[in-house]
């Protein structure tokens, strides 16, 4: 039976300890009200603009995004220091149309997906190229922020159903190969959570994988549906607790219409999707990952100017605090008990050669078991 829990105030004795420690311990830390704590970055480094939310740590202690301009992986040190630097641009081995995600792979490798070219580049962290492999449908996404002998995705694909063309299909690539060893259409009727869907897209698209099979989807205001296995029936509806409706600021408004610039041929009909962008209400996730103990981490959409707001939940299901960090954050990434937030692009620059921040921050102290 699919669970409901619709109130921030129903939290476990085990929830409540955790809040608890969670403020009592931390260190170099500030805490506020509605258990939220205030980091400041242990050390602040740049990167080459990127176009691409995501961002990497590496086993090396690295730190790598995507440099929109080059076509090429960019990693460096705390300290800004370059390290390496994977593939360039090109439609052959080792070279990159659309880079689009990165993924910590084994034996100190990172792997590339690209959209346009439709596969995987893996690479040693020195640069090396060591494989690559196809992937199936169109945008093939990942669910996870590292793979090893297999990687969880969601892919667009044709279905021979009597339903809309194409469908979001979640499935088990294995990387050596690039045959699918599980998939699954998590239709959107699962659960009645009033949310829309689109006709083409039927299915949740937006979930994200744990290290031990859980898979949580955000579905609408605020909620989150968890799956304690991915072949299993949805087992939570959870608002989230720290969630309320918030229209757009403006540093959200001039973000979108900046990248509508970028991305459309002709400047006609921008204001009219930013006029409609301004109406409606943020939805709660702007990323979200699991860490290695299973901890589900969620870049909310709250302010998104001053301060950016991380939510906090033990086994993906119960709220343990928030972190509230510096700036318009939007890529972060956890290895062991580092934490880096990547830092929006200044709106309205042309400037080809602006670095973007990151901030790194410790996060061994905020009472949370690792």
């Amino acid at each position: 039976m699919l669970r409901k829990r619709s109130t921030p105030r129903i939290r476990s004795i085990i929830a409540s300890a955790l809040i608890v420690k969670f403020i009592l311990v931390a260190s170099c830390v500030q805490a506020s009200r509605d258990d939220v704590l205030t980091l400041t970055p242990a050390a602040i480094s740049n990167v080459p603009f990127t176009l691409n939310r995501d961002i990497a740590l590496t086993s090396d202690g690295s730190v790598c995004v995507i440099n929109s301009f080059e076509f090429q992986v960019f990693c460096t040190d705390q300290s800004g220091n370059r390290t390496s630097s994977l593939g360039r641009r090109g439609a052959g081995p080792g070279e990159f149309l659309h880079p689009g995600r990165l993924l910590r792979g084994p034996n100190d490798t990172m792997g590339v997906v690209d959209f346009r070219l439709n596969k995987m580049s893996i690479f040693q962290l020195s640069g090396e190229l060591v494989s690559e492999v196809g992937l199936p449908g169109t945008m093939f996404s990942p669910s996870v922020t590292s793979f090893d002998s297999s990687v969880m995705g969601t892919a667009m694909m044709q279905v021979a159903t009597d339903g809309p063309e194409t469908q979001a299909t979640h499935m088990e690539l294995i990387v050596a190969s690039g045959e699918i060893a599980w998939k699954r259409i998590y239709r959107a009727d699962l659960v009645d959570s009033g949310c829309q869907q689109s006709p083409l897209i039927d299915g949740l698209v937006n979930g994200v994988y744990s290290p031990t099979g859980q898979l949580v989807f955000f579905v609408c205001d605020g909620q989150m549906l968890s799956f304690l296995g991915r072949d299993a029936l949805p087992d939570t509806l959870l608002d989230a607790p720290t969630y309320t409706a918030e229209l757009p600021n403006n540093r959200d408004l001039e973000s979108y219409r900046e990248s509508l610039r970028t991305t459309m041929r002709a400047y006609a009909g921008v204001q009219v999707r930013v006029d409609a962008y301004g109406r409606r209400a943020k939805p709660y996730s702007r990323g979200a990952m699991f860490d290695e103990v299973g901890r589900l981490w969620v870049l909310t959409t709250k302010d998104q100017d001053l301060f950016s707001y991380l939510d906090i939940y033990e086994n993906g299901q119960v709220h343990a605090g928030t972190i509230r960090v510096p700036d318009r954050v939007v890529g972060f990434d956890i290895i062991d008990t580092t934490l880096v937030a990547l830092l929006d692009w200044p709106v309205g620059s042309d400037d080809v050669d602006l670095l973007q921040e990151v901030n790194w921050y410790d996060i061994t102290d905020l009472g949370l078991e690792w």
